[in-house]
């Protein structure tokens, strides 16, 4: 790229992108608009001609008090398909804990709630913990036009990542591209579209197919059977950069499981789970572990040093929380042998409530 095409692409890039600033509501008003214009094009097209509506977000927190989540799903009685990725509410401990898991039950009422699941067809231990912050706009009419908008940046769907005009916000920076009609999608609107439809019908199967509702459960146990294993083994003997990493892995993989049982369906069971789990003294902040994931396990003793972990230490560490893993590991076997009976009797009040039976209704 030559220093003049250089300059006018970081020009242009520059231009797009906008900075919110702490007495800022811009970057809530233009997602507002986006979700505006998205329920004037449905109600300006008659259900013939409007092939597709997709909405796809992504956000690490949300909370309901940004009035996004209401917006979201009104966005959906109109007919749109909205997929909302987010973390598990269970990930948090107080307040936000509670705010996060008020604001994942009023999305999905509506919408499709991702908070665990595969990448493509690949089971994955680790595809629960979500820094994305994106709302993609897609509205696809018979007509073979296409209206998109797009929007990412830093902020997070609460009152602070987004702001209000009369309350302080975050620094944050965003990009939104113009409301476009093409009349075809790009290969990079291709890519997150196949995700949001794969993450759809992911999501469908599990509440319609009992069969592959157990052989995703079942797979995942395996998984995580096999990491717990491979962590015990290896922390019989080891040195202490390495017996840290295995501490930082075995809090992954506890949190892991808490998001799995909150993505799977059934939460008359799996809520139950939840409550029944300890949770261990020992295991790292979600927070903490953005910063105590070490990149090598030269790195790792360092940061053990740093904490004044010693081997010993460490190792009942990783007792504890293996221990707490293997008991969720058995609690996961056993909701899998209650949904094949429970399908089988066709009594699915027993494991959906009350949010599950209503989505599924609609």
């Amino acid at each position: 790229m030559t220093k003049h095409k250089y300059s006018n692409y970081l020009f242009s890039w520059v231009v797009g992108m906008e900075i919110k600033h702490p007495e800022s509501d811009n970057a809530r008003r233009v997602i507002s608009r986006i979700l505006s214009e998205a329920k004037r094009h449905i109600n300006r097209t008659s259900p013939e001609d409007n092939l597709l509506t997709l909405i796809y977000a992504s956000s690490y927190i949300i909370t309901t008090a940004s009035s996004l989540v209401a917006e979201l799903t009104s966005v959906a009685e109109k007919g749109a398909i909205c997929i909302v990725r987010t973390m598990a509410p269970s990930a948090f401990g107080g307040a936000i804990g509670e705010l996060q898991r008020k604001a994942v039950d009023e999305l999905r009422r509506k919408c499709y709630v991702a908070l665990h699941g595969k990448k493509g067809r690949e089971i994955t231990l680790y595809n629960f913990i979500n820094h994305a912050k994106f709302l993609l706009y897609y509205h696809i009419c018979s007509d073979g036009y296409i209206y998109r908008q797009k929007f990412y940046g830093s902020t997070n769907f609460t009152v602070r990542g987004l702001a209000r005009s009369d309350q302080l916000g975050n620094y944050e920076e965003f990009y939104c591209s113009r409301l476009e009609r093409r009349p075809e999608l790009t290969s990079r609107d291709m890519y997150f579209i196949k995700e949001a439809i794969d993450t759809l019908e992911h999501k469908n199967k599990l509440y319609t197919d009992p069969q592959y509702l157990q052989q995703y459960t079942s797979a995942h146990l395996q998984k995580m059977r096999e990491k717990l294993e491979s962590i015990r083994s290896k922390a019989l003997g080891t040195t202490l950069g390495e017996l840290f990493q295995l501490y930082v892995e075995s809090s992954l993989l506890y949190f892991s499981s808490l998001a799995f049982l909150e993505d799977i369906p059934g939460k008359r069971i799996t809520m139950g789970i939840l409550k029944e789990l300890p949770k261990p003294e020992s295991l790292l902040d979600i927070f903490e572990l953005e910063v105590l994931a070490p990149t090598g396990e030269k790195e790792a003793e360092s940061i053990a040093e740093i904490l004044g972990l010693e081997k010993e230490d460490i190792r009942k560490r990783i007792e504890e929380l293996t221990n707490n893993i293997e008991f969720c590991y058995g609690m996961i076997r056993k909701y899998i042998y209650s949904i094949k009976e429970i399908h089988e009797a066709k009594e699915l009040g027993k494991i959906l409530d009350s949010i599950e039976q209503e989505f599924l209704s609609v």
